[in-house]
């Protein structure tokens, strides 16, 4: 079951969520005027060429005190939602036109040497935060942090590794949309609402981007391909290099 984006229910409505277009432009030109450096307009462009069309969406979401998201929860049902987030098209193969106009080298496809595998670190985010969410149902996920052994402490790693890397997520983009606040009777004080406008990437057009480049064979992470760029690392996570798998 793929739950998009875009399908989250809207508080008011209970239904499907409003989503205006408001700008009908790619982010990425909007940013290269307000960025004028070089690197800025090298990275977005480079993006750009790569077929991504990014809008501006508005919407709100608010489910503290005011109901519950589908993504809340611990279910067959929930927990396939959240791998079909980012988990089946996480890999995505670029041609080597393309893979030149990157800021950093990246290893070819060892299945297919022409093509050049990336991955959108929102996926990786999203990897990320759905094992901090298992955190929340240990009976579930059963998930061995304290016992000594070297899965745990490769867990431990891995999930130091995750919050981290969403604490600079957060921060490089970070959200200046407005919280509110508001007197509710019910709990005798002022309560921030959640319920603002935020101004957001169109999701979809991410996934279908992904899609489009989708790495759909088995892959083998210990194959040396000719030409891969090479980067020696000082701690190595669970066994692996310095990149953890989805």
């Amino acid at each position: 079951m793929s739950v998009k984006y875009s399908s989250l229910p809207s508080q008011d409505e209970g239904q499907l969520c409003t989503c205006s277009h408001k700008i009908d432009h790619p982010v990425s030109s909007r940013w290269r005027v307000n960025n004028p450096s070089s690197g800025s307009r090298y990275l977005l462009y480079s993006f750009s060429l790569n077929g991504i069309l990014l809008l501006s969406l508005v919407l709100s979401w608010a489910y503290l005190y005011s109901g519950r998201s589908p993504y809340q929860g611990s279910s067959d049902e929930i927990n396939l939602m959240w791998e079909d987030l980012y988990n089946e098209f996480a890999i995505s193969l670029i041609t080597g036109e393309e893979a030149a106009r990157l800021p950093n080298a990246t290893s070819p496809m060892a299945q297919e040497p022409t093509k050049y595998m990336v991955q959108l670190d929102v996926f990786h985010q999203l990897h990320c935060l759905n094992l901090m969410r298992k955190l929340v149902y240990p009976s579930v996920f059963n998930l061995d942090l304290t016992s000594g052994s070297e899965e745990a402490e490769e867990n431990l790693d891995h999930f130091e590794h995750c919050y981290d890397s969403l604490r600079q997520a957060l921060q490089c983009n970070a959200d200046l949309s407005t919280i509110y606040y508001e007197w509710v009777p019910e709990r005798n004080r002022l309560v921030g609402n959640l319920a603002t406008t935020h101004t957001c990437k169109n999701y979809d057009s991410i996934v279908q981007w992904a899609r489009d480049r989708q790495y759909k064979g088995p892959l083998d992470y210990t194959a040396k391909v000719e030409g891969v760029p090479i980067r020696h690392v000082s701690h190595v996570l669970g066994g692996e290099s310095s990149h953890h798998h989805m």
